[in-house]
């Protein structure tokens, strides 16, 4: 036992268990910690999520060997601060007024100054010139009528010390206590489960609950108008719900926008229901509010309800658009192609501000200039579920975003097995609107509107077996297309032409089918520019082959903003900052504090007077400080009062 204390109290062990914190604490730093599971799959692997999650690197400061270090230093430095805490007491009140005239002689700093005969007021003079110097000092009176002056200075820097080791047992208690030590052993007993599904808080079980003690940092979420009592705390792949001795009512929650669009503040405006106490508060970015030891902080907003009047534009231009009314976290039936399904809104956005350098997804949106920030209007996000309960994943933006000189309506899906949202440029017309691209898409899904586009473009060949021949082409090239995009066009040349000959073969199968969509697009009345006609056909291919046959248009909306304040209580914070004042005043104790200590021998008998300076450690300019010190004493002795 004594040997695991004298180990617990080492030097070498203290900094050992130190330098691995550090460590830790710089992985938990770059790491980001408390996300799901899939999240670091998606960004490390499934090799490294799997490590992360069994070492807990992904919620370091919990993690159990993390406490467990932070109890080992807590001790072993308490250890070392109780063993020299006495000796280093001792030393500063000591002035070692019985060193020896031997062993001052033997510093480096000595020196031995005649005085024939010293002034009787000596004593006196150098007591005052070492006040003057910031030092204390202590008179032993010698057998022979002499005397020693014993003087120290700069004797908190061993306070610096204590100050230094106090200071890290404070900040690991503080942290030992913020870790929360009775959650984990909860969660190891198996006491306590985090919650894996979607449920409103009334709804949470008994063992996914945490009362009102300890401390915590969780997320509430509340929609404008809403209270809420309970807040949600990110577990793992799951959350735990914290309970909050009093409820929080958002009166009222604002957005500050630059002139780009780009929020420049957020503000909530909360009310504290504490029984029949009201307590109304302000919440900003970086501008906390704090009730109870409970603080809250704004760290984000969404969508909280907002109510949506839109229409259901199906894309091939048939069918008439269906007037649809929904909010956010609802749904509404819809019927497409005969089939039932479900729309479920998820979110909503009034402003999206891109940067110029922003890729969504390498599908639609170009650089325009360097950092150029913009705003590109509302968005709507909703989930599209059919019967049997599969979901895919949209994203539609209201309206026509420029680029590259043109305009389109961009759409986003995601299926259940894609991995990210895939975009789809629409092209719009010159009314700014999908008018014309939908008459397109409709006359390309109708045989004989195909069969028309491959006679005109075969009655403008003149030689009449030719023209036959690029009838046949051009309608199995249309009704391959209408299928299947650009997909099919390779398939055919593919099929139809020799290996040697595709590259060549390709760009003519492409002309051909431009020709006849741009008859098409003529037959539909709409704008019949080659560069309409290339958008069209891009995004009719890739609509093909994403599965999007629809668009939701914005005809109105009324927003409902949802707040997200962090709600944290940190009962061991006020430990930790008292700890981190006092490593600071500790270390600048230490490395700006000079220790020095300076003895006076003055023996009349013989007519000498010995002076020698020492300090704790080699100090820079400490000859220099000697010198000084010789001189003035020197002036002293020759001088009379």
């Amino acid at each position: 036992m004594k040997a695991f204390i004298q180990l617990l109290r080492s030097m070498r062990f203290a900094i050992a268990i130190l330098t691995v914190v550090a460590i830790a604490s710089a992985i938990g730093s770059v790491l980001e910690q408390g996300q799901p599971t899939a999240v670091y799959v998606g960004r490390y692997g499934e090799f490294w999520a799997t490590l992360f999650a069994m070492t807990g690197l992904t919620d370091v400061y919990h993690a159990s060997w993390f406490l467990g270090l932070l109890g080992f230093m807590a001790v072993s430095t308490a250890l070392c601060l109780a063993q020299h805490t006495p000796s280093m007491l001792r030393e500063m009140r000591s002035f070692r007024e019985q060193k020896s005239l031997q062993s001052l002689m033997q510093l480096p700093c000595s020196a031995e100054l005649d005085a024939v005969r010293p002034d009787s007021t000596l004593r006196a003079r150098a007591g005052a010139y070492l006040r003057t110097r910031n030092f204390r000092f202590v008179t032993r009176e010698l057998q022979n009528g002499g005397y020693v002056l014993a003087a120290r200075a700069g004797g908190m820097r061993r306070m610096g010390y204590l100050l230094v080791h106090a200071a890290i047992v404070l900040i690991c208690v503080g942290g030992l206590i913020d870790g929360n030590i009775g959650l984990r052993l909860g969660m190891m007993r198996g006491e306590i489960v985090p919650e894996t599904r979607d449920l409103p808080p009334a709804e949470v079980p008994p063992q996914s609950r945490l009362d009102e003690g300890g401390s915590f940092r969780a997320v509430l979420n509340l929609n404008e108008g809403g209270t809420g009592n309970a807040a949600f705390l990110p577990m793992k792949d799951g959350y735990l719900l914290q309970e909050l001795p009093f409820s929080v009512r958002l009166k009222r929650f604002q957005v500050e926008h630059y002139s780009n669009g780009q929020a420049k503040d957020f503000v909530s405006d909360i009310e504290i229901i504490d029984g029949d106490t009201r307590r109304e508060a302000r919440l900003q970015v970086n501008h906390p509010f704090t009730y109870k030891g409970i603080t809250f902080y704004q760290s984000g907003f969404g969508d909280g309800g907002t109510s949506l009047a839109l229409e259901l534009v199906p894309l091939d231009g048939e069918a008439a658009p269906a007037a649809i009314a929904g909010r956010v976290g609802g749904d509404a039936p819809v019927l497409l192609g005969g089939e039932a399904y479900r729309i479920e809104f998820t979110d909503f956005r009034a402003v999206n501000v891109f940067s110029g350098e922003q890729d969504k997804g390498g599908t639609w949106f170009v650089p325009a200039a360097q950092g150029d920030m913009h705003d590109v209007g509302a968005s709507l996000s909703f989930r599209l579920r059919d019967a049997l309960g599969q979901a895919s994943e949209w994203e539609v933006f209201m309206r026509p975003l420029d680029v590259q000189g043109a305009r389109y309506f961009v759409i986003g899906k995601r299926d259940a097995q894609q991995s990210s949202m895939r975009y789809v440029r629409l092209p719009a017309d010159g009314d700014g609107k999908l008018a014309a691209y939908r008459r397109f898409s409709a006359a390309m899904q109708r045989p004989e509107a195909r069969e028309h586009a491959a006679r005109t473009v075969a009655a403008r060949v003149q030689n009449r077996e030719l023209a036959g021949a690029i009838e046949r082409s051009t309608v199995l090239l249309l009704d391959s297309f209408a299928e299947k995009g650009f997909r099919a066009v390779a398939e055919m040349v593919e099929a139809g032409v020799p290996g040697a000959e595709q590259d060549k073969a390709a760009p003519l199968y492409v002309d051909l089918l431009q020709r006849a969509a741009a008859i098409l697009h003529d037959e539909s009345a709409g704008d019949a520019s080659s560069r309409f006609v290339r958008d069209s056909l891009i995004a009719y291919s890739d609509a093909a082959e994403s599965g999007i046959g629809l668009y939701l248009d914005l005809t109105g909306y009324k927003q409902v903003h949802s707040s997200a304040l962090q709600v944290t209580r940190a009962p061991g914070a006020a430990i930790v900052y008292l700890g981190m004042a006092m490593l600071a005043l500790g270390t600048c104790a230490m490395y700006f504090v000079r220790e020095r200590r300076l003895w006076i021998w003055v023996l009349p008998s013989v007519g000498k007077v010995f002076v020698g300076l020492a300090a704790n450690r080699p100090l820079p300019g400490l000859q220099a400080e000697f010198i000084e010190h010789r001189a003035a004493l020197l002036n002293l002795i020759h001088s009379r009062s």
